[in-house]
């Protein structure tokens, strides 16, 4: 079978690299494969992508990864896939999501609860739900076990290293959460730190706000001194893949509360590197790790109105998004600090974890999805 893919594979962002992977992973298949890239957003990188160059006079299939307002119909071929990354739930049945889904043979999430809502709103369109992937040649590119730890994070190398990699400020992004619940659950006492890694260069002036209110949130009047120490990494253009890699060495648990309720692929590169992610119950990577491989965070549902829009319409009132509970995240962070018994078992089910996706039969599951 012939197939296209279309999709933003050379952004560096999450859209980017969830495209990227999925390429990867289309590769492995027994299938002839053409890529087209598009872009979501400004930042991109720069490299050579093979199945570019490679041409087939017709195709079968179309994979658009993409959002829902610039997916098309082409009766050219035989089956229109949309991939549009959904990471809301839309109540709506009128909603432009929904309407431009339907014009498609088929549409493909990752996230069991927005399948289950779609697969009750879409009349003409078949839902299916698709595993996550990630590229292990990005992953392998890097060895634990020949990098130093600690050699690049500005903390006590024998500080027990919570650490997150965002790609914003944003709202629905978690910081603020994250840094609330840090700084009210340790102290500057305690061998322990955070280190907020950002995908891309972003405004300090905008963060320290967000740093000054979490601190203030407290209440109580406490020193300066007292408060846990927080890192910030803001790079230049974007983080080199091998950058992220090292972080996942260095670090010891992965923290990520966004509001999504698709996979978020850095939560699960962090399991495969043993680092027992902490995120909300609400949303499929934990559905997916399990209590067995992360810490769960408890969460509620919650209209996604958010001030930061990328077009009118979309999170707004009629959709749903998964937000932590703070004093359920402090908790769990103070939990997976203290329980070396419990955090230890869970970095041998990451292992586990690893082996299974790096399986043969986990590609199986995209050629069995292909041929439906």
């Amino acid at each position: 079978m012939n197939i296209l893919f279309v999709g933003p594979y050379k952004q560096a962002d999450e859209w980017g690299r969830k495209s990227r992977y999925f390429l990867s992973a289309l590769k492995k298949t027994k299938h002839n494969i053409t890529s087209r890239p598009l872009y979501l957003g400004q930042v991109s990188r720069d490299y050579l992508e093979p199945t570019e160059h490679r041409y087939f006079d017709s195709y079968d299939s179309v994979i658009q990864f993409t959002l829902a307002p610039f997916a098309i119909y082409d009766g050219s071929f035989k089956k229109n896939i949309g991939i549009f990354n959904l990471s809301t739930v839309d109540s709506s049945f009128y909603s432009p999501n929904v309407q431009k889904a339907n014009l498609l043979d088929e549409v493909w999430v990752d996230s069991s609860k927005i399948h289950d809502s779609l697969s009750t709103q879409l009349t003409d369109a078949a839902v299916r739900h698709m595993s996550p992937f990630l590229d292990f040649d990005v992953l392998n590119n890097i060895s634990p076990d020949s990098v130093m730890r600690r050699n690049s994070i500005p903390h006590d190398p024998d500080s027990f290293m919570f650490y997150s990699i965002m790609g914003g400020i944003e709202e629905k992004i978690g910081l603020a959460e994250t840094l609330s619940a840090y700084y009210s659950t340790f102290s500057s006492r305690e061998k322990v730190g955070l280190t907020v890694i950002f995908e891309s260069a972003i405004d300090s002036s905008a963060l320290d706000p967000i740093i000054q209110k979490s601190k203030s949130s407290l209440g109580a009047i406490r020193s300066q001194e007292d408060f846990p120490p927080v890192s910030i990494l803001n790079p230049e253009g974007f983080l080199p893949d091998e950058a992220r890699m090292r972080a996942h060495v260095e670090g010891d648990c992965f923290v990520s509360v966004e509001y999504s309720l698709n996979i978020n692929t850095v939560t699960m590169e962090a399991a495969c590197f043993g680092n027992t992610p902490l995120t909300n119950k609400g949303n499929e990577a934990y559905n997916v790790l399990s209590e067995d491989n992360a810490w769960g965070v408890e969460s509620y549902e919650d209209s996604c109105v958010l001030a930061e829009r990328p077009f009118p319409d979309m999170f707004t009132s009629h959709e749903i998004c998964c937000k932590p509970i703070i004093k359920s995240l402090s908790d769990t962070m103070r939990e997976a600090y203290t329980n070396k018994f419990k955090r230890d078992r869970k970095k041998r089910a990451n292992s586990l974890f690893r082996a299974a996706l790096e399986s043969d039969d986990h590609y199986k599951k995209l050629e069995d999805i292909l041929c439906m």
